[in-house]
């Protein structure tokens, strides 16, 4: 039984054709890596199948090239990022009040 956390062939061929494409409409990995909020790194992995590419970035990516193919303006980067959920939400906030109020006491110490 495969590892379903492990890139597959799909994979693989789904990152051959993202380069393809990418380069199609003459876009740098760097360019794409922004608009998904990932590393070029991490972008190229993707596009040598070394990675799997999570269902949300995938449909970031087609809303992107569909745009760039269109010929539209510099899309707005805000519009290609995957919804956050409100428990996630929740969470970075509690971690962000839990850090300022550790900040504050050792304020109030010195």
């Amino acid at each position: 039984m495969t590892d379903p956390r492990k890139p597959s062939a799909y994979d693989r061929e789904r990152g051959r054709r993202l380069a393809r494409k990418r380069k199609e409409l003459g876009l740098s990995q760097a360019e794409v890596a922004t608009v998904l909020g990932v590393s070029t790194q991490q972008y190229g992995k993707y596009e040598r199948g070394e990675n799997r590419l999570t269902a949300s970035r995938d449909e970031m990516l087609e809303r992107y090239f569909t745009d760039k193919a269109a010929g539209l303006a510099e899309p707005a980067q805000a519009r290609y990022h995957a919804p956050i959920s409100k428990s996630s939400l929740q969470k970075s906030l509690d971690q962000i009040r839990a850090a300022v109020e550790l900040l504050q006491r050792h304020l109030d110490r010195l």
